[in-house]
């Protein structure tokens, strides 16, 4: 008889309570294997400092893809022919990027005799008749469907038919064909709009012309019709979408190499400019964005502008306060005149400048110099700036808290701390090779924890640093203008793109959660992000633009913007959820935003209201299955349900980045 038959004796009575035992205790054993719900317990009744939206903000900056192939919308590389070192220069007399057409006796050449803008042009020559030649740019990305304005800037020596193609790679078939008739002499515009037929990866435009000739090519662009004062639109509606309330510009330690008053010229007449930044486009910008455009996204955008100024130049106080006038000043005024005669009658009104960046930094070229030069200089600049416009809010330069501590920082508030308004502060945290499996999950962890046990210890420690040196009875707000991770493998961190994934998402959240707990005590007034676009909260591809994960946090966590501080019990609740949590400008709702520091499992979250009462609460989960570089968060919303008007819970995904959106009211 088998021991299953002998079951069958057993008293039926016996049986269920033995079974009810064993469920019991296999319920028990699951329960202890799973953590205590985080309690987070929040009093509506007590808000705290209003969160203000400058600690959101981001710096626009010019490196590797985040204006070509990024913000811009231009798609021909090197458009303006810019000159190059003899390595990186194109064969037989052509620009970088471009090819020749036709065979000997047709010949290229960088001229630097007849230039239309910057240091050089390219010219071709044909010498015989019924002989064709000229330039081209291979594989430029073109969308079905898209209207696109081609641009060039020619001159001939002779009366000359110039024909314009778009086609694909062999050639075979033509997009878009433009017959032009040049006369001798000056330099001419010629421009046209055409549609794309078809999506191609791989399309080529085309110059040429019929000897016997010479062309010059001084300039040449090929962009989308509907582009935003050069920009996408794709990507402007991304940083909609993450609420960037001030935009730090032109940098970054790009400002090394801007001259703002070349942007004020017509957008083919601006030289290209030098930087050793971009790698991607040649170390050459070709200076897309000018003032007027910047200031055109920022009102698009509804966000504060912030300039920094160019120092390490002869004329750099005098050239900031022209700026602070084209900017601020009235029409009547010499730099006001200049900027209504563009179409800009009523002052821009930019109220935050900043005064150099990094100076500190050898790679500041000749802005560079020691903490007592810059204070000098620091001080002449203050004046005048200030002397155009009082009431402008004038920014330091301030350190990083790891190449020279915080001496520099001490140096200038003690000599200058009179003249300025706020001292700036920068910091990149670095991040592992480890990005998936076990090693990753460790170091979502420890980047989720690490701007309040690595950052916030340093941060209170320059605010002391600071203040034991600021003039009497005077305390110096902090910026902390540029902040991001800093993927250790950047060996060559300028040639090498950033990778933004769920790890990223999880430090951005914490800071801004960091910043926003934080900012009262640090009298830290605005921060930062390095940089939005292509390096941190916005991927750039050939036809679209997305949030990457950092973007999604960020965009998140940004309804606190105005809203007042709640405070949590426990504070910032366990370490294993980090927290924030606000009270709307309107007092009709709670924001509280979470993240999931544990890398191992999934947490949940008992949510306890004080002094107030809950209608409803909608959850919207960012969260991914597995660790992978460069990916992208799942999003789904969840109704909580409400518990005696008081009370909801939810279940953290390992990996979740949370906003949960609670309803006051109750009945």
């Amino acid at each position: 008889m088998s021991r299953i038959s002998e079951v069958a004796f057993i008293p039926k009575f016996l049986l269920v309570v033995f079974l009810s035992i064993a469920a019991a205790g296999l319920l028990a054993n699951a329960a202890a294997a799973q953590p205590a719900a985080t309690p987070i317990v929040l009093d509506a009744g007590d808000p705290g400092a209003t969160i203000s939206p400058l600690l959101f903000g981001c710096n626009l900056e010019y490196t590797r893809y985040g204006m070509w192939k990024g913000l811009n919308a231009q798609i021909l590389a090197n458009r303006m022919f810019a000159a190059k070192s003899p390595e990186k220069s194109g064969p037989q007399g052509l620009a970088a990027h471009w090819y020749g057409i036709g065979q000997p006796p047709v010949s290229f050449a960088l001229d630097t005799a007849e230039v239309y803008t910057g240091k050089q042009s390219q010219r071709v020559r044909v010498p015989d008749w019924g002989t064709s030649g000229g330039i081209g740019q291979r594989d430029l990305a073109i969308g079905a469907g898209t209207k696109y304005e081609c641009r060039l800037q020619l001159k001939a020596d002779s009366a000359l038919a110039v024909l314009v193609r778009i086609c694909d790679a062999p050639g075979q078939k033509v997009y878009a064909r433009q017959a032009l008739r040049l006369a001798k002499g000056e330099w001419q515009e010629q421009r046209f709009l055409w549609t794309a037929p078809q999506t191609d990866l791989h399309a080529r435009l085309e110059v040429t012309f019929e000897g016997p000739g010479t062309l010059w090519i001084g300039a040449a662009s090929l962009m989308p019709a509907d582009n935003f004062h050069g920009m996408r639109r794709d990507v402007i509606a991304c940083l909609k979408q993450i609420g960037v309330p001030m935009l730090r510009w032109p940098g970054g330690s790009f400002t090394r190499d801007y001259r703002w008053k070349e942007g004020l010229a017509p957008l083919d007449k601006r030289p290209p400019i030098h930087c050793p930044y971009l790698p991607f486009s040649d170390e050459f910008d070709f200076h897309e964005v000018g003032t007027d455009e910047y200031m055109a996204l920022c009102r698009e955008l509804g966000c504060r502008p912030c300039i920094t100024v160019t120092m390490g130049i002869a004329e750099g106080p005098q050239e900031a306060a022209d700026w602070v006038e084209y900017c601020n000043g009235s029409a009547e005024t010499g730099w006001g005149k200049v900027r209504a005669q563009h179409g800009h009658k009523e002052p821009y009104g930019v109220k935050y400048w900043c005064i150099g960046n990094e100076i500190w930094g050898e790679w500041m070229g000749p802005a560079y110099s020691n903490a007592e030069t810059y204070a000098r200089n620091l001080r002449e600049f203050a004046v005048a700036m200030r002397k155009v416009d009082p009431q402008v809010i004038l920014i330091a330069s301030g350190t990083d808290g790891v190449t020279l501590g915080n001496d520099w920082d001490k140096t200038v508030v003690a000599k200058a701390g009179d003249c300025f308004d706020w001292i700036s502060l920068h910091h990149y945290s670095p991040i592992t090779k480890a990005l998936t499996g076990p090693e990753g999950a460790a170091e979502f962890t420890r980047q989720a924890c690490q701007p309040r046990d690595g950052l916030l210890p340093w941060l209170r420690e320059m605010r002391r640093a600071v203040d034991s040196s600021s003039p009497a009875g005077k305390r110096i707000p902090m910026a902390f203008d540029e902040w991001n991770l800093w993927h250790d493998w950047f060996t060559r961190h300028y040639q090498v793109q950033w990778h933004i994934g769920p790890i990223d998402a999880a430090f951005a959240a914490a800071q801004l959660h960091m910043f926003c707990a934080e900012a009262q005590s640090l009298d830290m007034v605005a921060a930062a992000m390095f940089q939005p676009v292509n390096e941190g909260l916005i991927e750039v591809r050939r036809f679209s633009a997305e949030l990457t994960a950092m973007g999604q946090a960020f965009a998140l966590v940004r309804a606190h913007q105005g809203g007042r501080l709640l405070k949590t019990d426990p504070p910032h609740a366990a370490r294993a959820v980090d927290t924030c949590g606000s009270l709307s400008a309107d007092g009709k709702r709670i924001l509280l935003t979470l993240v999931n520091r544990a890398g191992d499992e999934s947490r949940s979250v008992a949510v306890t209201l004080k002094r107030g009462k809950m209608a409803s609460a909608i959850a919207t989960i960012l969260s991914v299955e597995e660790l992978q570089v460069d990916a992208r968060m799942g999003q789904r919303t969840e109704k909580l349900a409400v518990e005696n008007e008081q009370r909801i819970s939810l279940r953290l995904p390992r990996f979740g980045i949370a906003l949960v959106d609670i309803t006051l009211g109750g009945k």
